[in-house]
């Protein structure tokens, strides 16, 4: 496993995410719960977590917001 300089690359998703857990607070119960479940499902998916670790720490917010769009894409086609 690679190495970073406060953690493995796993980490680099899970703390962005972490770091947007705040937000939810600014939302109506609902949408909050959607944002969770969102979030959740992002840092479960394994294609994700490789997407974001190719980026790097760098891009951690920028690679969770294209995926959250993607996933988001994803529903309206599936839909």
């Amino acid at each position: 496993m690679n190495k970073m300089k406060n953690g493995s690359v796993d980490d680099i998703l899970d703390k962005e995410i972490e770091s947007w857990k705040d937000f939810r607070y600014a939302l109506r119960e609902e949408s909050a719960l959607l944002f969770d479940k969102m979030l959740s499902e992002c840092g479960h998916n394994k294609d994700y977590i490789r997407a974001v670790i190719s980026k790097g720490e760098s891009y951690s917010a920028e690679s969770l917001f294209i995926l959250l769009v993607l996933q988001q894409q994803d529903r309206w086609i599936h839909w």
